[in-house]
């Protein structure tokens, strides 16, 4: 009967602590989504077109999960390529999402606002929801000032990296597959036909710029 009561606390005690852990990740993911978000909208302020992209560059580098987000966006069809078209085909892929956010507006930082909402734990990822105030110019229907982003991250080490991002329950990365196995089945399931295509468009959005 001793042993049964100390092993029961024991798994509690273990409990505990597992919860313990998991409420400070919860808190961490806040704080480190908190800190992202004020770096942005630092960033969205400089005027310098080159230093701002420069900037902005190495925070998508730096904290976005870009080999994760890469394979889920070609889905089953990343299992299929060889060594060399995976190097390839994420190379590439780093190229089109630095390209294509500078398409966007970005210079609208004093104008915007932003709070976290809430955090937690969903299967292996932080969902940190924030409320995000838009300027005028950002809003695509009127009185639509308030915009709720959700940010899904992953623990990498002692920080985090996105691996999604939800706006207004779209998600990105859902997004990101359904244009990529449609690029896919343009190209009758042909890897090098995908990938030159990809190059192709990547090059004319570059051109541009």
């Amino acid at each position: 009967m001793k042993k049964i009561c100390s092993l029961i606390i024991v798994a509690f005690s273990l409990s505990l602590n597992i919860a313990n852990a998991s409420d400070n990740n919860i808190n961490l993911a806040k704080k480190w989504t908190d800190n992202r978000g004020r770096e942005l909208l630092k960033t969205f302020s400089i005027k310098e077109k080159e230093l701002k992209y420069k900037k902005l560059d190495e925070v998508f580098s730096n904290y976005v999960d870009v080999a994760f987000v890469g394979k889920f966006s070609l889905g089953k069809y990343y299992r299929q390529l060889n060594a060399d078209q995976k190097t390839i085909y994420l190379d590439l892929f780093k190229r089109y999402c630095l390209s294509s956010y500078k398409k966007l507006p970005l210079s609208f930082a004093k104008d915007i606002a932003f709070e976290i909402v809430s955090a937690k734990k969903e299967n292996k990822s932080y969902v940190v929801k924030t409320n995000i105030n838009l300027p005028k110019e950002l809003q695509q229907k009127e009185d639509e000032d308030n915009v709720v982003v959700s940010f899904y991250l992953r623990k990498s080490g002692n920080s985090f990296l996105i691996h999604d991002i939800k706006v207004m329950e779209v998600s990105l990365l859902l997004s990101f597959r359904n244009k990529f196995t449609k690029m896919m089945f343009n190209s009758d399931g042909e890897i090098d036909w995908f990938l030159e295509d990809f190059e192709v468009l990547i090059d004319r959005i570059e051109d541009s710029l």
